[in-house]
């Protein structure tokens, strides 16, 4: 179930996370504290895990919060090293919704110190951060800081990451290159990420799972949006909502890009009007 609950995220099928969700935090709370197992209070962490990502993507941030706490607690209990950094992920998300990004920095940049060299999921836990670390440090507007880490990224796949996906992180050749495009589009560099994302090409986006190829269409669409083109930047969030609906319904930046359109068009053609209306109900 836990599985199943990181397979439906990957897929941004969010309704169907929520449904099925309590179910399996109640009966792995109950296991956890009558058995004392680790394996049990590994599951735990990892539920709860995805109930930060849940929540967090549907705008319910003090539930989040809450449950990075829950998730952080039995992390610790299940003594794998590398699961309370899947929640210093997750918090470093919450606080750049803040508008923490230092913060966030320190605690992503002491949770890659923490990686223990030699275990399956090394290279993944190991990107992950990397990547997260590149994106907030763009985010603040740290451009070397952001870069770097996004080089280091790319280090690790060519050293040898990529190859396992232990946890679900999608550390991969794919998700290091549209994280490139999303560092560019960040620290405002239109052109960059509009290069990045020629070279990124249809055949490596249908590689990724939905979640990540429709945050990338969504990402695209700012730059369009940035530059003018009104256009491309609908196809882009059309792409968005095909590839992923639900996430793009709730996705404050898509929501941004679409009120943005509504604003600057004369005529809001159908699927504009359809998609604003979906945004808005």
């Amino acid at each position: 179930e836990v599985a199943t609950a990181v397979r439906l995220m990957h897929q941004a099928r969010l309704l169907k996370i929520g449904a099925m969700l309590p179910a399996v935090l109640e009966e792995l709370t109950y296991w956890a504290y009558e058995t004392d197992d680790q394996r049990a209070w590994a599951l735990l962490s990892r539920a709860y895990n995805s109930a930060v990502s849940l929540t967090r993507r549907l705008g319910y941030t003090g539930d989040a919060l809450a449950f990075v706490e829950r998730g952080a607690d039995t992390a610790h209990r299940s003594q794998d090293p590398h699961l309370p950094l899947l929640l210093t992920l997750q918090r470093s998300l919450l606080l750049i919704g803040m508008n923490q990004t230092r913060p966030a920095l320190t605690l992503l940049d002491r949770a890659s110190r923490d990686v223990e060299p030699g275990r399956a999921d090394t290279y993944e836990v190991a990107g992950a951060l990397r990547l997260r670390s590149a994106v907030v440090a763009a985010r603040a507007r740290e451009t070397g800081r952001a870069w770097d880490y996004h080089g280091q990224a790319v280090e690790l796949i060519e050293r040898g990451g990529g190859r396992t996906d232990v946890l679900g992180l999608e550390f991969n050749a794919p998700n290091v290159a549209i994280h490139g495009a999303a560092v560019a589009v960040e620290l405002g560099d239109l052109d960059e990420a509009s290069r990045r994302d020629h070279d990124i090409g249809e055949r490596s986006l249908s590689g990724l799972a939905q979640e990540r190829r429709a945050h990338h269409e969504i990402d695209m669409s700012r730059v369009h949006v940035e530059i003018g083109d009104y256009d491309k930047a609908l196809d882009r969030i059309e792409s968005a909502e095909k590839v992923a609906p639900q996430m793009t319904y709730f996705h404050p930046s898509a929501r941004s890009v679409v009120a943005h359109l509504v604003d600057v068009k004369r005529t809001i053609p159908e699927p504009l009007r359809r998609l604003h209306e979906r945004m808005s109900a």
